[in-house]
């Protein structure tokens, strides 16, 4: 489900840089956007079952070749689009309105958080770079933990 989860980020990613807008931001950083969406009403808290569901629904979904495309095909398209756009606004998935290199960093924020959890719920090493899994290895292990 972790999996499935983060999965997700390649596709909202190449939705998000088809989502220009010639606006100021509404939010300076990702951290400010962050910081509201964390608020005890914020987005976060407010969608977190909504969001958990998800998940679980992808997982089902989903096959794990069909979610390691989405970190081999998809993310990468979406990087080479958003490099064709260079500084751009963006509308954060209805929330806000953000430079697109923000945005960004909320999406390897999040790939990091979750590859923590994903390598605690292994019981697996979390400190440092020479504990890498590429995205085949954390699928075919996140396999292993739910099956």
């Amino acid at each position: 489900m972790l999996y499935a989860h983060a999965a997700s980020w390649p596709v909202g990613f190449a939705r998000l840089v088809e989502r220009v807008r010639e606006v100021a931001p509404t939010h300076q950083t990702a951290a400010a956007l962050l910081r509201d969406f964390n608020r005890p009403d914020g987005v976060a808290k407010r969608d977190a079952e909504r969001v958990a569901a998800g998940a679980r629904e992808d997982a089902a979904a989903y096959q794990p070749a069909q979610q390691i495309e989405q970190f081999a095909v998809t993310g990468p398209r979406a990087i080479a689009r958003a490099r064709q756009l260079g500084p751009a606004v963006v509308d954060y998935f209805g929330h806000a309105m953000l430079r697109l290199e923000e945005a960004a960093s909320i999406g390897i924020l999040e790939a990091t958080v979750h590859l923590l959890d994903l390598r605690r719920a292994l019981d697996l090493p979390t400190g440092g770079a020479r504990h890498r899994l590429g995205p085949h290895r954390c699928a075919a292990r996140a396999d292993d933990a739910a099956g």
